[in-house]
């Protein structure tokens, strides 16, 4: 048998290092583990795939603005411009040059509207009551409703 140089051994060593390190590691995942065709991942990056998911039940436009109205009631002798903002439950009453601004109340039917002061509107099928700084209810007709917007 012939001696191995030291050169030759460490020429040997080198290449069984070599030789086992690539084990197969450095491939791409098997098809098994890649997720199959069709499905969606976990996790999606806005910045590859698009915006994130949205959570379920979310509308992905913004919510339509709640309508307003202006109309024109008679109320006793008066005339009464009543402004409503669904978006507020609030309507703005203006009654013999002043603007009153009232909130949502609670009613058993129709709409009803207060302040602090006693001031009321209450509307429901066509017909309302006016009653100003707590005094007497007056009954209102619509006189002329300028429509939505």
């Amino acid at each position: 048998m012939h001696p191995v140089s030291p050169l030759r051994l460490a020429s040997l060593l080198a290449l069984a290092l070599a030789l086992t390190s690539c084990n197969g590691n450095d491939r791409p995942p098997a098809a098994a583990d890649s997720p199959a065709a069709g499905s969606t991942p976990a996790i999606i990056d806005a910045s590859v795939g698009g915006p994130p998911p949205r959570p379920a039940g979310v509308s992905p436009t913004a919510p339509t603005p709640a309508p307003s109205a202006t109309a024109q009631w008679r109320c006793g002798e008066q005339v009464v411009g009543v402004h409503t903002d669904a978006a507020t439950q609030a309507v703005q009453l203006n009654v013999n040059g002043r603007t009153l601004l009232l909130t949502h109340a609670d009613a058993p039917t129709g709409a009803r509207y207060a302040d602090i002061h006693g001031n009321a509107f209450w509307a429901h099928a066509g017909e309302a009551t006016l009653t100003l700084a707590g005094g007497e209810a007056v009954k209102c007709t619509q006189a002329d409703a300028s429509g939505v917007g």
